[in-house]
Formats: structure tokens, C-alpha cells, sequence
């Protein structure tokens, strides 16, 4: 197994390989000039890990074509491949980062071909692994996610496309898309208020959390997980995840859905799960799949974990307004529906202009949002709280 350091730098190499093509993608030619540099920063860090896998001699400044050199003494009488191509990247990095000479279109895409074949290459001769193989999996934490991209890895190791596509799914599905899952809410109960509850944490559209919506739309099992593409953007942004590696793999792989008691739907596009179309994608997938379930548990461990506590209380009376305000004299937004005897709060506070406390509630079905006066609850009553750890 490799060294974590030199597992690191490879995955680092592969990430800027991955915006380098993205980069050469682009319609707009100014990409072009972060193409190459992005491509040549990658050269650079994988030659690096290659340099301290074999322990050979290099030093803070070590120019480019001295890696080749260095290298191919330790690892002599075979020699890295490439090296006119890669020389040749590396001067148009510097005519486009120094003397601001755009890189032909052309050239920028030959050279990614040209960059991905030395990757295959001196992966298999010097690490001794699979290129494609090579991947943070051993640094993710030890999950069901994990599991599911191990089982792709190995579906990628043999060729077997199809399921490499299916378990990177999963993996997305349990670490991101399961917060949109609508299912709970299709024989909802308006007065349960564990319901209640679990519609203020699912990330789904309000509009989709409602009985109407689900027996309108949900055709199968899949419709059940209902995007919010801009809460999801802001997420994937915060995880520091680049949102197209993210809709490239989320289009390239299958829907998915799992049922309660642990069943998976999976929706079997044929043309999507064409085996000589996932053959040229399904190493990017398992990749950046990789990548992605990695950054999320990094942001995890990383930050300081909040857990959610709300309270539920029960109130006292009939016709109950809640205002816009922690004031009595601000707007009424709403009146509490008679038959409606319990609600969620997520806090309480003092009082703008007077020395009452108000409770700020959140309700659905029907949607209702603000503050309720502190003399609108039972006063016998004592306060149960939910907790959702963050």
C-alpha cells in the first residue's frame, strides 16, 4: 500500500487533472490558459509522488525537467514516458502564465490524452497499481459509504462498469440525496408532529413535502428524492466540492432510492447503462465519487458539530395570533387553528417593546411561521424536546 503522503499527492495530481479538463472544456478559449497550467500543476505534483516513492533526489528547486532526470536514474534501465510531450506542456504554461500566449485549442487537448496515458502508464510500472484504482477510499472513514465504493472499486478493477456506476450512486444517494426524500410524507398525519418535525430538516422543496404533491408526481420509487438545486449547490460549495465534477457524476450514474427497510430501487436507463459509453466515464466516476463522499467527511470532522434541539409545546385557548415580530403590536401573520393543539418551537426570547416572552413556532399543514405569545401557552404543561444532531 501506498504511503499516505504519496496516496495524497496523487489524488491532489488527479483533482487538478479533473479541473484541467473541465477547464479545456469550456467554450470560452480564456479557459484555455487555466487548462494548461491547471495540467501542468498536476504533472508536477504526481512527479513528485513518483520522486518520493523511489527516493530520488530532489530539492525545493527542482526545475521540471529535472524530475525526469532524478527519476529515471532510480528507476533505470526504464525511463518515464513522454518527457518531449510533458517538456513541451510545461512551455506553454510559461508563454501563457508569463508572456500571455494562448495555447491552441487543439494542442490543449492533445496533451490531456498525452498527460492520462503517462498517468496509466507510470502507475502500472512504478506504483505497481492500476491508475484508476489508485484513490483517498483507505483515508474515508469506515461507513456504509465506504462499503458501497470499495464494492465499486472492485467493480471497476473487473470491468463490470454497470455496477461501478450503481455503487457510486449509493454512495451519493446516502451521503447527499437522502436529505431530499419525500417518501415519509405521502400518508402524512397534519398533527403528528415528529412529522412536523422532520419536515423542517428535510432539504426538499416545502412544496414537495405534501400529500397533493406526492400522489401528483411520484411515478416511481426515484421521484421520491425532490432536489432543492439550490440548497444543494450551497452545500456542495461549503464542502468545497466543485459542483460540475459533482452534476457530471450525478448525470452519468443511475437514479436511485431506498426504501426503509434497506431496499434499493434503482432505475435502469438503458442508454445511460450502456457498457461502451460507461467504459470511457466509469474511472472519472469512481473518482470523483471518491473525492466528493471524502470532502464531505473532511467538512464533518473538521467542524463544530450543532446539534438541533426544538421544543414542542402545548397551548392554551382558541384563535391564537402569531405575529411578525417578538411584539404584540407587529403585524399578525396568522391565526392557530382551533383544532390545532400543539406546535414546534425552535426558541424563545424577551419581548421588543414589553417584559412578556415569545416563543418563535413552526408549523405545517397549514404552514404556519412566527411568534406566539408566552400567555398563549399551558401554563401546566412541561416542555419535551427533539434533538437533531447537526
Amino acid at each position: 500500500m501506498l504511503d499516505k503522503p504519496i496516496l495524497n499527492r496523487i489524488i491532489l495530481s488527479r483533482h487538478l487533472f479533473m479541473l484541467a479538463i473541465n477547464s479545456c472544456k469550456s467554450k470560452d478559449d480564456i479557459y484555455l490558459y487555466s487548462a494548461v497550467n491547471l495540467l501542468q500543476d498536476s504533472v508536477e505534483v504526481f512527479l513528485i509522488a513518483v520522486a518520493n516513492f523511489v527516493n530520488a533526489n530532489i530539492r525545493e528547486n527542482t526545475k521540471f525537467d529535472q524530475y525526469f532526470e532524478e527519476i529515471n536514474k532510480k528507476i533505470s534501465p526504464k525511463e518515464l514516458p513522454f518527457r518531449g510531450r510533458l517538456l513541451l506542456l510545461n512551455k506553454h504554461r510559461v508563454n501563457s502564465k508569463h508572456y500571455g500566449i494562448q495555447p491552441p485549442r487543439s494542442e490543449c487537448e492533445s496533451l490531456i490524452n498525452v498527460v492520462n496515458e503517462f498517468y496509466d502508464e507510470v502507475s502500472s510500472k512504478v506504483f505497481g497499481y492500476n491508475y484508476d484504482s489508485l484513490s483517498l477510499l483507505d483515508l474515508l472513514e469506515e461507513s456504509e459509504c465506504k462499503d458501497h465504493l470499495a464494492l465499486a472499486k472492485e467493480a471497476l478493477e473487473e470491468k463490470n462498469y454497470v455496477l461501478t456506476a450503481f455503487e457510486c450512486r449509493k454512495a451519493i444517494y446516502i451521503e447527499i440525496e437522502s436529505k431530499y426524500d419525500i417518501s415519509k410524507f405521502a400518508n402524512a398525519n397534519t398533527e403528528d408532529l415528529k412529522l412536523m418535525f422532520e419536515k423542517s430538516i428535510c432539504k426538499a422543496p416545502y412544496y414537495a413535502k405534501e400529500s397533493n404533491y406526492i400522489d401528483k408526481n411520484v411515478n416511481e420509487p426515484t421521484n421520491y428524492i425532490v432536489l432543492d438545486h439550490s440548497v444543494l449547490e450551497q452545500e456542495l460549495i461549503k464542502y468545497g466540492i466543485d459542483l460540475n465534477m459533482f452534476w457530471n457524476v450525478w448525470r452519468l450514474t443511475p437514479d436511485v432510492f431506498r426504501f426503509e427497510g434497506g431496499r434499493w430501487a434503482i432505475k435502469d436507463e438503458f442508454d445511460l447503462l450502456n457498457e461502451e459509453k460507461l467504459m470511457e466515464v466509469a474511472p472519472y466516476i469512481y473518482a470523483s465519487t471518491v473525492e466528493i463522499i471524502l470532502a464531505i467527511q473532511s467538512y464533518r470532522k473538521n467542524a463544530i458539530q450543532k446539534n438541533m434541539v426544538y421544543s414542542e409545546i402545548t397551548l392554551a385557548g382558541e384563535q391564537i395570533p402569531v405575529y411578525k415580530k417578538a411584539d404584540s403590536k407587529s403585524k399578525v401573520l396568522s391565526i392557530i387553528p382551533k383544532e390545532i393543539k400543539k406546535v414546534i418551537s425552535t426558541y424563545c426570547v424577551d419581548g421588543l417593546s414589553d417584559d412578556n416572552t415569545y416563543w418563535y413556532i413552526i408549523n405545517n399543514e397549514p404552514n404556519i411561521y412566527g411568534f406566539i405569545s408566552n400567555d398563549n401557552l399551558d401554563p401546566l404543561q412541561n416542555l419535551r424536546f427533539l434533538t437533531v444532531k447537526g
